[in-house]
């Protein structure tokens, strides 16, 4: 893949993760505007890569709650994004981004998560943890 070169945002959302990249950047905001991609950074190669995306990234929102999910050895998990602002509103939605490794490349899935049960209120400025390894 491509090396490509990050713009600095604030405020953005990473996550530490497994062996072959060590962060996940999603979204973020900058003077140039607003973003909604996600990028990869491997600090052993010192290299930002671009993953093959599947489907649609969830709409430029600020202010969401973001958490890796390792399945397998850092090389595949599931990042999840809670909540946020769209364009000045508070929103509670819920979307998975399913990491996969295949042939020497990672291609993320998007799901927008239909919740059911008791949801909670729409929100930003928060955060989400994993509790426990599943």
């Amino acid at each position: 893949m491509d090396t490509i070169l990050i713009i600095l945002r604030s405020p953005n959302k990473d996550a530490l993760v497994g062996e072959h990249f060590d962060l996940v950047l999603y979204g973020g905001q900058s003077d140039v505007g607003s973003f909604n991609d996600i990028s990869f950074f491997s600090t052993s190669k010192k290299r930002w890569f671009k993953p093959i995306v599947i489907g649609n990234l969830p709409y430029i929102k600020g202010h969401s709650a973001v958490v890796f999910y390792e399945e397998f050895a850092g090389l595949e998990g599931k990042i999840i994004i809670f909540g946020g602002i769209i364009d000045s509103v508070v929103v509670n939605d819920i979307f998975l981004i399913e990491i996969t490794y295949r042939e020497d490349t990672y291609f993320t899935e998007i799901i927008k998560a239909e919740a059911i049960g008791d949801i909670p209120s729409p929100r930003s400025g928060h955060k989400v943890y994993i509790r426990g390894s599943k």
